[in-house]
């Protein structure tokens, strides 16, 4: 059985110079995924089969044989699926494993050595994030939550 990944409807994601910023409208946060975690973001967002992911990195990354690469990605995955920013998929790809080859990831940074995915959190603007503009709103305006 394949397994697959999708990015939840309510994630909003902009890839820029190897960093990908991620805001997520249902909890208010916003987060910054660096290198390889924008990488597997990346992947996720193609519908790539979960199988393939570590044959794609290893073919970007130096990977040393201490290094349990398939742990990192299961436990970035776990990350992800926790946050709510991901769900499992029952979607079709396009690209399958005869595909493999053609799958790149963008040349946006010099990636080298593999380094466990990391991803950066914030909440500073959560309250603000979370106001629908323009059912939210209260007599003096926007961007002021009714009080409950």
């Amino acid at each position: 059985m394949t397994l697959r990944y999708k990015v939840l409807s309510t994630v909003s994601m902009e890839r820029l110079d190897g960093e990908t910023i991620v805001i997520d409208f249902e909890s208010g946060r916003f987060y910054s995924f660096r290198e390889s975690a924008a990488d597997l973001l990346w992947l996720i967002s193609l519908g790539i089969d979960f199988e393939l992911f570590e044959s794609v990195l290893q073919r970007y990354f130096r990977v040393h044989e201490s290094t349990d690469l398939f742990q990192d990605i299961g436990s970035f995955i776990d990350t992800l699926l926790g946050l709510n920013l991901i769900e499992k998929s029952a979607v079709d790809s396009e690209i399958d494993s005869t595909g493999i080859s053609d799958v790149e990831l963008p040349e946006d940074y010099l990636r080298r050595d593999w380094v466990s995915p990391l991803l950066v959190s914030n909440d500073e603007l959560s309250d603000l994030l979370k106001i629908d503009p323009i059912h939210d709103v209260t007599e003096s305006g926007w961007p002021e939550s009714p009080r409950s």
